[in-house]
C-alpha cells in the first residue's frame, strides 16, 4: 500500500472515531485534559512540564488528522517523495 493511501485511511478511521457527537465530547475532555489551549508550563517541575507537552502531543495528533484533507495527504507525499523520504 502506497503512504498516501496509509494515511488517507488512518485518516478515514480518525474522523469516524472523532467526528461523531460522541467523539467531539471526548475531544472536548482531551482538549482540557492536554491542555491544548492553555500553557503547559509547571513552575519549577520539569517531568510535569513533559507529562503535559507529550498529553498536548496526543491532542495535537488527533487535531491534525481530523484537519487534514485527503488532498493535502497526497500533496505531503509528493513532497516527501521528492525529497527522498
Amino acid at each position: 500500500m502506497e503512504r498516501g493511501e496509509f494515511l488517507i485511511r488512518r485518516r478515514q478511521a480518525y474522523v469516524q472515531t472523532f467526528d461523531t457527537v460522541p467523539g467531539k465530547k471526548v475531544m472536548a475532555d482531551l482538549k482540557r485534559f492536554c491542555k491544548a489551549t492553555s500553557s503547559s508550563y509547571v513552575p519549577g517541575d520539569r517531568d510535569a512540564v513533559l507529562i503535559n507537552e507529550g498529553r498536548r502531543e496526543v491532542f495535537n495528533r488527533i487535531a491534525g488528522f481530523l484537519n487534514i484533507s485527503p488532498a493535502e495527504i497526497w500533496e505531503l507525499t509528493e513532497i516527501e517523495n521528492e525529497d527522498g523520504g
